[in-house]
């Protein structure tokens, strides 16, 4: 549904470890046009907020510049989480 432009993020993990729901999710969906690197996002719902995480197991040690083009992939996601 997500590569379909049907759902706008998708719920993983639960029956399956983090390592092979990222590699179905690149196999299936893949980066965006000009993405060179995935990143994941957590989304914590707290008692009267909500906080979205950059995570930061996918890129190990990352640069000013990788971080930089993950922060930027945020406010988008995250504002059409709602």
């Amino acid at each position: 549904m997500v590569s379909m432009g049907d759902a706008d993020m998708m719920i993983a993990g639960l029956s399956t470890h983090y390592v092979e729901t990222l590699r179905t999710i690149i196999e299936v969906i893949g980066p965006a046009p000009g993405i060179r690197r995935i990143s994941s996002h957590h989304l914590v719902l707290l008692a009267k907020d909500a906080v979205v995480l950059a995570d930061g197991t996918v890129n190990i040690e990352p640069d000013a510049e990788q971080l930089a083009e993950s922060r930027s992939w945020l406010p988008a996601h995250a504002g059409r989480s709602g």
